[in-house]
């Protein structure tokens, strides 16, 4: 009888190779008939109802193998990936833990590691499930304000990972970066809170709002909030106390009564009394297209200040080129005006996404200012390179202007109408490898190097590619996520499309259960959603369609 339950076995084993999973389900079922105290033979039997989608029968054979043996590691894996189609995540989680556990511990072999690796790897993914269910279970949204109701946001978990990150050495952090930001941040917001509006400020600790905060947003604007109802109205009242103690000329003015202006504060006091003046005129109308294009969403008004601020810059430089930068002001500085051109860059952005048509704001204006950004970075001499300044003012503001080149390669082939081929996918794969070099421009700590790899992978499966081309990606952004998410917590769930990365998690998950499945294989194409009617597919076999964008990469 052996003989026979074996014969069946190893038919069983060949046809489930061959993916003919009904027929080696038979196989097993007549063999279990023959020896009912068979573990492998559930295991085997549930690894078929989980390619042929039948997940209750396939977690029901499961739990029969692992009563028989109880430290099975391939009928509990079998059994968590039953669990986990059956979004049982609770579940599937203690499973793939006791498939692990359920693993040799020494002498392994090659294929023990892969194993272990394949199942820690899937334990990942299903806690990561279970978060996202939870979070929206819960509706959780992006704290825009800090009415949190106690939540850590990304700077307070940013400040306390410093003493780690400082045990250990580590400075290409974004817990760095958007520390810093966040102490020149909060010490102008410390003194804005303390505005009484009537009479005058006492002392000299009621000024520099403008310019920490100024500072901060140039840091990482990121680390911008708005704290409470009466932020505005406190803003604007040490905006003008701050304008008069300074004697700053009239924002709207023209630059040829700026110029006089400052010719006479010059003659006058000298650059100590006309220094503070240019530099509170460009921070309050930088600060001012901040404002505009964030909290009042009037992008046009935003551009047209930035475009002030760049003006008044260029004069500036211009008009005292021979001055010492000390003097005439860090704001004329290559790092400040180039944080301003990387603010307005992205605002350009949004409105050629509002206005595809418009003739000031164009697809290929944005590529040049992006090339003109990255040229000025990379032929620019750098100091103390590695630090919370040389990051944020350097590597940050390259890396985002690659990704806008990326940004332009995948827009302009349906924008300018693109016909030929050849020249279609030359503009995909450029736009491919912009987001790619992006991404690592970021510290892998930052949502941003998680955010580029998506708009990698999106380029990537526009026009249908295969798993076995996505999986570095996958694996990229997996090894990154635990990182990212112990600082930007909120990319799980923010409303910003453009930082949207649950749909990949989820595909990543899907693909990996299915290819554990044997539904799937790493040949498999992957159908974006737009190609398909709505319907987001992860398709087996040969290609289901022939998209003229691409040649499949």
């Amino acid at each position: 009888m052996a003989s026979t339950i074996d014969q069946l076995k190893s038919e069983g084993n060949a046809l489930f190779g061959q993916k003919q999973y009904e027929a080696a389900l038979e196989k097993y079922g007549e063999a279990i008939n023959l020896d009912d105290r068979n573990a492998i033979l559930y295991s085997n039997r549930a690894a078929c109802q989980l390619a042929l989608a039948d997940y209750t029968k396939a977690m029901e054979d499961a739990e029969h193998a692992l009563k028989l043996d109880p430290v099975y590691s391939k009928a509990w894996a079998r059994l968590a990936s039953a669990q986990g189609s059956l979004n049982l995540l609770p579940h599937a989680i203690k499973s793939w833990q006791s498939a692990i556990d359920s693993l040799p511990k020494k002498d392994l072999k090659p294929a023990d590691v892969k194993q272990r690796t394949q199942y820690l790897d899937s334990l990942e993914a299903m806690k990561l499930r279970e978060r996202i269910a939870t979070q929206e279970k819960l509706h959780l949204s992006v704290p825009h304000r800090p009415s949190n109701g106690g939540k850590k946001l990304s700077w307070d978990r940013a400040q306390e990972l410093l003493p780690e990150l400082r045990k250990a050495g580590k400075m290409r952090s974004s817990a760095w970066v958007l520390a810093v930001a966040d102490e020149q941040y909060s010490k102008g917001a410390r003194v804005l809170k303390q505005v009484v509006q009537t009479g005058d400020p006492k002392g000299p600790e009621y000024f520099g709002v403008l310019k920490e905060m100024s500072n901060a947003v140039l840091q990482d604007k990121r680390c911008f909030r708005i704290d409470g109802n009466d932020w505005f109205d406190k803003w604007n009242w040490q905006m003008k106390l701050e304008a008069l103690r300074f004697r700053t000329p009239n924002p709207d003015a023209p630059l040829k009564e700026v110029d006089d202006h400052m010719q006479n504060l010059l003659a006058e006091g000298g650059w100590d009394l006309a220094r503070p003046s240019i530099e509170f005129l460009v921070r309050f109308l930088f600060m001012k297209a901040v404002l505009d294009g964030d909290s009042k969403l009037d992008n046009k008004a935003s551009l047209e200040t930035y475009d002030q601020v760049l003006a008044i810059l260029h004069w500036g430089r211009e008009r005292w080129s021979d001055v010492p930068a000390t003097d005439r002001g860090v704001v004329f500085d290559d790092t400040f005006v180039r944080g301003v051109r990387s603010m307005r860059i992205h605002e350009h952005m949004r409105a050629w996404e509002l206005d595809n048509d418009s003739k000031l704001y164009t697809l290929d204006g944005l590529l040049e200012e992006a090339n003109s950004i990255i040229d000025e970075i990379q032929n620019s001499p750098r100091e103390n390179v590695g630090t919370p300044f040389d990051m944020a003012h350097y590597d940050y503001i390259e890396g985002k202007a690659i990704a806008l080149k990326g940004f332009y390669y995948r827009e302009a082939p349906f924008h300018k109408k693109m016909t030929d081929k050849v020249e279609i996918e030359d503009f995909y794969d450029r736009s491919f490898k912009y987001y790619l070099e992006a991404a690592d421009k970021f510290p892998e700590d930052d949502e941003y190097h998680i955010v580029w790899l998506n708009n990698a992978l999106d380029v990537l499966t526009s026009g249908g590619t295969t798993l076995r081309q996505c999986m570095p990606i996958f694996n990229r952004i997996r090894s990154a996520l635990p990182e990212v998410t112990k600082i930007w917590d909120d990319l799980l769930t923010t409303p910003d499309q453009n930082k949207n990365i649950v749909p990949t998690l989820l595909a990543i998950v899907e693909a990996e259960e299915k290819i554990a499945a044997g539904s799937l294989t790493l040949d498999s194409y992957i159908v974006p959603e737009r190609f398909l009617e709505g319907k987001f597919g992860l398709y087996r076999g040969s290609r289901p369609y022939e998209n003229p964008l691409s040649s499949g990469r």
